[in-house]
């Protein structure tokens, strides 16, 4: 009894976290088209199928006279089939399909045995044409190779068109088209996660646990109205049917520091230590079906601070019996306060 009232405990549980992730589309992409013969007429009832390299996952949908739709895929690299009785297969490798992406693919059949293939070798047009929305997306390869300081990938949102940095008021820090940094929305696997009080990102995942975001600057849709500033969609890395993973460590000894300046007396050396470390871990648990994902991320700083303090002389430190303080060794005496000079009202 105990196993089963567990086990649909687990499920429920598992069903509520799936919801957010399921009525949200601001991480997943889509591909859409349409499929026509050698003449140009439209073909219906054909089966465009969109597998997903990494981990499998297939989605297939049939054409109709407006052509063919398949929602809600996870950004990755697919293979793109297209079958239909009468006419040749055709397929397009190597598919790259980004975080909130309307990937416009068009398709066209020869007549042919289904058995003959067609491999499509052009690659995905670059323009978007589906929306009318501004912004841009930041790659893994963009996350990890360019230059970070304190590994805070969201500097890299400046390299869109519109963002600049804030005025310092939260850690998101961007300013998108003018609008201070507490007007932007940050999301992440489609959930929000920009705190109530500072419009401030509550969390910031590692930037290898990162796989890409997307900056949208202006002219996004009606899920995002709630934003008057920019709107950051961040995707994490997940399982594959790959075993992959990374470990690292940046560290910043104090013989690479400058001394510490001090207003009497010789330079103090630093103290600095920095040590900023972690690793991610990903793969299969069952082929095509259930993968894992984690990552952890320690850091560690010690460092001195040098403060020129002196120690005032005793006859400042106790108190005459009056309850005052002498202040007789001041090199510059304060003075009593001038009496009130404005005239009486």
């Amino acid at each position: 009894m105990r196993r089963i009232l567990f086990t649909a405990t687990a499920l429920i549980g598992f069903a509520l976290l799936s919801v957010p992730y399921a009525l949200t589309q601001a991480t997943t992409g889509s591909f859409l088209g349409t499929v026509t013969d050698s003449s140009g007429a439209v073909v219906v009832n054909a089966t465009v199928k969109a597998k997903n390299q990494a981990t499998g996952l297939e989605q297939s949908s049939s054409t109709n006279s407006s052509g063919y739709t398949l929602w809600n895929l996870p950004p990755g690299t697919y293979t793109i089939s297209v079958a239909k009785d009468g006419f040749k297969n055709v397929t397009q490798p190597d598919v790259l399909l980004l975080i909130d992406q309307k990937l416009r693919l068009d398709f066209s059949l020869a007549p042919g045995a289904a058995s003959e293939t067609v491999t499509v070798t052009t690659e995905a047009p670059l323009l978007q044409t589906e929306t009318v929305e501004t912004g841009d997306v930041i790659q893994s390869r963009q996350i990890l190779d360019l230059p970070l300081n304190g590994r805070n990938f969201l500097q890299l949102a400046r390299l869109t068109p519109g963002v600049a940095g804030g005025g310092g008021g939260n850690t998101s820090n961007l300013a998108v088209n003018g609008q201070r940094e507490f007007a932007n929305s940050i999301m992440i696997d489609g959930i929000e996660t920009t705190s109530n009080r500072n419009n401030d990102n509550s969390l910031s995942p590692s930037v290898d646990a990162v796989e890409e975001f997307k900056v949208v600057t202006s002219a996004y849709p009606a899920e995002y109205g709630h934003a008057a500033g920019g709107v950051v969609s961040i995707q994490t890395k997940a399982g594959t049917n790959g075993l992959h993973g990374s470990a690292y460590e940046f560290f910043r000894p104090n013989n690479t520091t400058a001394n510490s300046y001090t207003f009497e007396g010789p330079p103090v050396p630093s103290g600095l230590k920095h040590h900023n470390f972690g690793g991610t871990l990903g793969g299969p648990i069952k082929k095509d079906k259930l993968f894992f994902f984690g990552s952890y991320e320690g850091f560690r700083l010690r460092d001195l601070f040098a403060f020129p303090i002196g120690v005032p002389p005793a006859n400042m430190i106790n108190y005459l019996p009056n309850g005052d303080v002498d202040l007789s060794g001041l090199l510059d005496p304060i003075l009593p306060a001038a009496p009130n000079s404005f005239p009486a009202m």
